[in-house]
């Protein structure tokens, strides 16, 4: 069979297995992602470059901005861009002290899901 994702939100748990053993072995097929055979990358470019967001991701003790940018490599604007592209900069503004809340005990699962695609997508 083929399989073609432009993003990696589904199949996660088999995709997500493959990319960290590849013990998953193709009887016959490929696996495609953006028209490029993943069995054509290396074990390190696929765990580099296919991220997957958990169904229940969790949230980081700490502050807001440390669970989007957790290596604090990116500025606030940078931050609040993403926010914006998730479409949680319009939450994020309604909370006390905005990024720097350690109260994320109201956001739901979908919010947790959109924070965790956030970081991902400010991953260089």
């Amino acid at each position: 069979f083929s399989l073609s994702l432009s993003l990696s939100l589904s199949l996660s748990l088999s995709l997500n297995h493959l990319a960290n053993t590849r013990s998953l072995q193709l009887n016959h097929g490929v696996v495609k992602i953006d028209d490029l055979d993943i069995a054509m990358l290396s074990l390190n470019d696929l765990r580099q470059h296919v991220q997957f967001i958990p169904a229940n991701p969790p949230i980081l003790s700490g502050t807001l901005r440390f669970n989007v940018d957790p290596k604090n490599e990116f500025e606030d604007y940078e931050i609040w861009k993403v926010l914006e592209v998730v479409k949680l900069k319009e939450r994020v503004t309604g909370i006390p002290k905005m990024l720097d809340s350690t109260d994320l005990t109201s956001f739901c699962l979908e919010e947790r899901q959109m924070l965790y695609l956030a970081r991902v997508l400010l991953r260089p």
